[in-house]
């Protein structure tokens, strides 16, 4: 496996493996083989089997996104500017406030029917609701704006995603069955 070195005589008559300039330097630039590249069914099986009930390849593949962004945001503080007008801010900002009211309500129903999705859309909510906090701090265009923006998120937004979180592991416990953990 690894990187791969494809070529091809013109015309097609010959393997280049089998011309002289190629044996001058093979198994000195790189190791040449004819049996293909072979799967590791070890790291295959590793990426199907379950980390704390989600598959390994999803949470390799989260790992994965989470570090990819650590030098992607750095590159971004760096690069963007500190100043920049938006197109549509206002839809923006009333689009995630309807999204965050659709979540909440999402929410509110599924506890009303005792829905399998409430652990989930409550953490939703929770993450919704940080999100929103965060932006409408970064946001603030002016002391004023900035001082409402600090007293919504710690008085409202922030206190409200406790509460999204409480209600998803709450939700959790109860719809865990009561006695010892099945043996895995």
């Amino acid at each position: 496996t690894g990187p791969h070195l494809h070529l091809q005589l013109q015309p097609a008559d010959a393997w280049p493996q089998q011309e002289a300039w190629f044996l001058s330097f093979a198994d000195k630039a790189f190791t040449w083989s004819d049996t293909g590249a072979k799967i590791d069914m070890t790291m295959l099986h590793r990426l199907l089997q379950p980390i704390g009930g989600a598959p390994a390849w999803a949470i390799a593949l989260l790992a994965t996104a989470a570090i990819v962004l650590v030098p992607w945001s750095v590159a971004l503080t760096v690069e963007l500017p500190a100043e920049h007008s938006v197109r549509h801010w206002d839809i923006a900002w009333a689009g995630l406030d309807a999204w965050l009211a659709i979540i909440l309500i999402a929410t509110v129903v599924a506890a009303l029917r005792k829905s399998p999705w409430l652990p989930s859309l409550g953490l939703a909510a929770a993450a919704v609701l940080v999100c929103d906090a965060w932006f409408d701090v970064v946001t603030s265009d002016s002391r004023l704006d900035l001082w409402f923006a600090l007293g919504t998120a710690m008085f409202l937004e922030l206190p409200l995603a406790a509460v999204g979180v409480l209600i998803s592991r709450s939700a959790l416990a109860f719809a865990r069955p009561s006695g010892p953990a099945p043996h895995r």
